[in-house]
């Protein structure tokens, strides 16, 4: 079935691509986060990489770069409270994705935010098999209304008016979209092909400065100590707003989470509540 809701309701979300992103792509070190998931019990093992990226960015915003904390209401730049940072994961049986935001983020563990990203991916599981999701409301409009209508919520929601009910509202989503890109690399035969990464744009529902895609470790060759070798890495692809956020920010942005990706044991244990 193509002509699922999430379909009818990505075609009225998504425009022609557009100036004003700042697009950057790292490759980070996972061989010291993958001996970590080695030695955990069955449970934390399956926590991946995912958690442990979106963690990384949520502190780095708490505690580096706040300007990515802000959204723009009227032309003029404001605060959110707390750092959210939303996960965008598949709705079962809906054919199509949900981004869930995770509130506080940057105080919890990884793992944590992997198990509350699960608790909410059953939830919306629930809601699904009770009737139609109230996120996809905007599919039920008749097609030549649609993106009329979508546009006309989305500037009332920057004029500051409250736009819950379309996810339009400041904290629907957060400072930050984390997606996984690991449907894209799943079963990808890179032996005998060459595998490229894939930038994701921002979420135009949202007002997040920035969108991270993160595919999964994988064996790549690396330089270390004058030598090449094989090594485990994953690679992040950010999108910027650059309307919130310059050079300077995005250099702090990125160099911050990769330094914190390097200590996934510090990742890993929640921040205490008074930082």
């Amino acid at each position: 079935m193509l002509d699922t809701p999430w379909r009818r309701l990505a075609a009225t979300l998504f425009d022609a691509p557009h100036s004003g992103r700042i697009l950057v792509k790292i490759s980070v070190d996972a061989e010291t986060l993958k001996k970590k998931l080695d030695r955990s019990p069955g449970a934390q093992r399956a926590v991946g990489f995912l958690p442990f990226g979106a963690a990384a960015a949520a502190r780095a915003i708490a505690e580096d770069v706040p300007a990515l904390n802000g959204f723009l209401e009227r032309g003029r730049v404001r605060a959110r409270d707390g750092v959210t940072v939303s996960i965008t994961a598949p709705v079962p049986g809906q054919g199509g994705l949900l981004a869930l935001p995770l509130r506080d983020a940057h105080r919890r563990s990884a793992t944590a935010l992997a198990g509350a990203l699960r608790d909410g991916v059953r939830a919306v599981r629930d809601r699904a098999k009770r009737g139609p999701l109230a996120e996809y409301v905007l599919a039920g409009v008749p097609w030549p209304l649609r993106r009329g209508v979508f546009r006309a919520a989305r500037g009332l929601a920057h004029l500051g008016v409250p736009m819950g009910r379309f996810d339009l509202a400041p904290e629907s989503y957060g400072a930050l979209v984390v997606t996984s890109m690991e449907p894209l690399a799943r079963g990808y035969d890179t032996e005998t092909g060459a595998f490229t990464e894939a930038f994701v744009p921002l979420f135009p529902a949202a007002r997040n400065a920035s969108l991270v895609a993160v595919l999964p470790p994988r064996e790549m060759p690396a330089a270390v100590d004058g030598a090449l070798v094989v090594r485990r890495r994953a690679v992040l692809c950010f999108t910027f707003d650059h309307r919130l956020v310059d050079g300077l920010e995005v250099g702090a942005f990125v160099q911050s989470v990769h330094r914190r990706l390097q200590d996934p044991a510090a990742l890993d244990r929640p921040l205490d509540p008074a930082s």
